[in-house]
Formats: structure tokens, sequence, C-alpha cells
């Protein structure tokens, strides 16, 4: 049982999303695994439901309009289809992404050459807005944050 701090760190594309710190006594911090499956779950959720309304998910701003030009450029050759999804490529990549998880660490890929400029908050050249569907809400911050206290708690019988 460890009696001082335990930190959860979370970065995407080298950016932290997320960082807390518990302190006291807690229990169950030798193996993270089955708290990194539950944050995996957690994760795959939030994109799922930001792909779902284009952005619009757990108090997350909706993804900026297509372009007029691209928006009908894209309704002729793909119609119906909602922004990011145009052949299904990305949404099957970022809605299943592997995740590996050891007894300290947990890293999700997504397999797709190009989600990382989506999620990127490396400046633009061109006219291609950000449109993230990792990044985290405060909604889905506070969840992650529950998750990590039941589970280091669990061990204590609180």
């Amino acid at each position: 049982m460890a009696t001082n701090g335990f930190k959860l760190r979370l970065e995407i594309d080298g950016q932290t999303e997320f960082a807390r710190t518990l302190h006291g006594a807690m229990a169950n911090a030798d193996d993270l695994a089955p708290l990194f499956d539950a944050i995996a779950a957690e994760v795959r959720g939030s994109i799922a439901a930001r792909f779902a309304g284009e952005g619009a998910a757990d108090g997350q701003p909706a993804w900026a309009a297509l372009s007029a030009d691209y928006a009908a450029w894209k309704a002729k050759r793909y119609p119906n289809q909602p922004i990011l999804q145009r052949t299904g490529k990305l949404l099957a990549a970022a809605s299943n992404p592997t995740a590996t998880t050891t007894a300290t660490s947990l890293t999700m890929t997504i397999e797709s050459d190009y989600a990382v400029y989506h999620e990127s908050r490396r400046p633009r050249g061109g006219r291609l807005p950000r449109r993230a569907f990792m990044a985290l809400s405060g909604k889905q911050r506070a969840r992650i944050t529950r998750l990590l206290r039941d589970h280091l708690r669990a061990g204590l019988g609180s």
C-alpha cells in the first residue's frame, strides 16, 4: 500500500491533456492495468461521441464547419458523410484504438496517418482547422479522476 502521492498524466501528441496527483493512503497502485482498461473504455466512448456529434459532446463545441467549396465537393462524391468521415477509415481507426497496457502504463494508438493532424495543436499552414476528437472535456477529466480514485482506494475497503 502506498502512502504518498500518485501521479497520472495523459498526453495526446506530446501535449498534456490531463494531470492529477492524489495524496494519502491508497491501494492497488502496483498494478494499474485494470484502471487503464477502464480509462481506455472511457476514451473510446468519448471518441465515438465526438464523431457522432461532429465534435459536440460532453460540453465540447462542434467542429468547425466545412468550407463551402469542400462541402460542395464532398456532397457530390461522398453524400451524407459527416465531418471527418469521408471513407470511414478515420472513424474506424479512431473508434477502436489499440490499447497497450502494462502494470504502469497505457498507450492508445490510432492507426491512421492523418489522425494526428486533426488532433495536433501545431501551427497549420493550410486552411484545415483543428478538429480534435481525443481532447478531454472537463466532464471526462472528472470521470477519469473518479476511476483513478476508485481504483486506488478499492483495496482500502472504503
